[in-house]
C-alpha cells in the first residue's frame, strides 16, 4: 500500500510540473481523466513491474531545471536503486546506472554532499551492505564517494542536513532492533 501511495504521489508531482490532462494507466493505455482538488493528473509508470521498492526521493539530478527520481529497491533482496529523469512534461525515462550494484537499499536521501552545487545520493542499506554515499557529476551519472556506518547495521532510513551549524551536512541513522 505504502508503494502505491508513493507512486501516485510522484504522478501527481509530474502532472503539477507538467501542467497536463489526461490520465494514462499504463505506458500507452488511455482512460477517462480524473479530477483531484479540482486539477487533473497523469499516472507516470516508472517501471513495467515493481522489485521490492522501498522509498522515492524528488531532486534535479542532472541540471536540466527538471525534477528526476531516485527510486530506493531491495529492502530485504539485493534489488539495484534506479534513476529515472523527467522532462518537465510529466515523461520519465531511464536515467544511468547506480554504480552501487545491487544493495539493499531502504533510502536515498538527495543532499549535496562535498558542496559541489550538485545533489549526491545517500543510500541507507541493510546489513551487511555497505552504506553509501554517491557523488554526481552535475550530469546526472554516480560515483561511489564513500561509505559511512557499520555494515551491521540494519539502517532503514539516513537523513542528511547540517546538524552542528558548520556548514557541512552530517547524515543521521534510523536502525531497526538496534542503536540508531
Amino acid at each position: 500500500m505504502r508503494g502505491v501511495i508513493g507512486l501516485w504521489a510522484l504522478a501527481l508531482l509530474a502532472a503539477v510540473e507538467a501542467g497536463v490532462v489526461g490520465a494514462d494507466v499504463q505506458p500507452g493505455a488511455q482512460t477517462k481523466a480524473t479530477p483531484i482538488d479540482d486539477k487533473w493528473f497523469r499516472i507516470v509508470p516508472l517501471e513495467s513491474a515493481s522489485e521490492t521498492s522501498s522509498n522515492a526521493s524528488i531532486g534535479d539530478l542532472n541540471a536540466d531545471g527538471h525534477l528526476d527520481v531516485v527510486l530506493s529497491k531491495g529492502r530485504h533482496w539485493r534489488v539495484a536503486s534506479r534513476v529515472f529523469f523527467g522532462d518537465g512534461k510529466g515523461h520519465m525515462v531511464n536515467g544511468p546506472t547506480l554504480p552501487s550494484k545491487a544493495v539493499k537499499s531502504y533510502s536515498a536521501s538527495l543532499a549535496d554532499m562535498t558542496k559541489s552545487g550538485h545533489l549526491d545520493i545517500v543510500l541507507s542499506n541493510d546489513q551487511p551492505d555497505q552504506k553509501l554515499v554517491l557523488l554526481n557529476d552535475g550530469k546526472g551519472h554516480f560515483r561511489i564517494g564513500g561509505t559511512y556506518g557499520d555494515r551491521n547495521w540494519k539502517t532503514r532510513n539516513a537523513a542528511v542536513g547540517d546538524l552542528n551549524g558548520d556548514g557541512y551536512p552530517d547524515i543521521a541513522v534510523a536502525n531497526r532492533s538496534m542503536a540508531s
